[in-house]
């Protein structure tokens, strides 16, 4: 990436920032059968947001990653996690792939609902991004 290229994307995204956008997809690539979207939400009161890599193959998602280093959770959450529980950037995106065609049945992780919605509104974008190139 070339410096202009690295000034235009940070002042996008102070832009997006500053206009209170809650979700975009920052990128879009192909990989033989994979369509790799990358997509930035955040909660309404977060500052940062996270950025989830979502793969599709044949329209359905087959994998996702999330970066949630910069997410907090609640009190609740902390006092009661507990190693073997998993950590919700490695439970949630695999409830979403489970659930992917109705997120209504993802269940949230009590003490990281926020990291739990988050995720959700990243598969909802990307979903509907897919289905609108089908179109």
């Amino acid at each position: 990436m070339t410096d202009l290229e690295s000034d235009v994307k940070e002042a996008v995204e102070r832009l997006i920032a500053k206009n209170k956008f809650m979700g975009y997809i920052e990128s879009v690539a192909t990989e033989g059968e994979n369509t790799v979207l990358v997509v930035k939400t955040k909660r309404p009161a977060g500052i940062d947001f996270v950025t989830s890599s979502i793969t599709f193959t044949g329209g359905r998602i087959t994998a996702f990653e999330a970066d949630t280093e910069h997410e907090d959770y609640d009190v609740s959450y902390n006092n009661n996690w507990k190693e073997e529980y998993g950590h919700p950037k490695d439970i949630i995106p695999g409830r979403i792939i489970e659930n992917q065609d109705d997120l209504e049945g993802v269940e949230a992780i009590t003490g990281a609902t926020d990291t739990t919605n988050i995720l959700i509104e990243a598969a909802r974008i990307a979903i509907s991004y897919m289905e609108a190139g089908d179109e």
